[in-house]
């Protein structure tokens, strides 16, 4: 996956792709994985998953985790919490670019070529 963006910008790609308040999320479950404490700093892993909606009635579930390596317990566990909620988020958004993409080549190819099929002796051009 790409670099983890901040919440407002992967907020803000939501709204281009799906429409301003045409999308909303529920998070249906967090855990904290585990716990590794030292004297002096702590680890936390976080999974979160996330249900996402849109207007269309399309629903789609995903996951993100984190891991936080920290000498602060309580920023540690609100950093690690928030850290894998985006990453839910961003692999949401993610899907919908790669489609998109996929779909803009596919248009672009389309246009840029004359596709020719063979059926028999004729050849049919579409």
């Amino acid at each position: 996956m790409s670099k983890l963006l901040n919440l407002e910008n992967l907020c803000s790609y939501a709204d281009n792709a799906f429409g301003e308040n045409n999308w909303s999320y529920t998070i249906t479950n967090q855990v904290i994985d585990y716990v590794d404490e030292t004297e002096t700093t702590i680890a936390i892993s976080c999974t979160t998953s996330t249900k996402f909606y849109v207007t269309n009635n399309l629903c789609r579930e995903s996951i993100g985790t984190s891991t936080i390596v920290s000498d602060d317990k309580l920023n540690a566990f609100r950093q690690v919490r928030q850290t894998s909620f985006r990453e839910s988020l961003q692999k949401y958004i993610d899907v919908f670019k790669k489609i998109r993409s996929e779909i803009e080549k596919e248009s672009r190819d389309y246009k840029s070529k004359k596709r020719c099929r063979n059926f028999g002796e004729r050849k049919v051009y579409f």
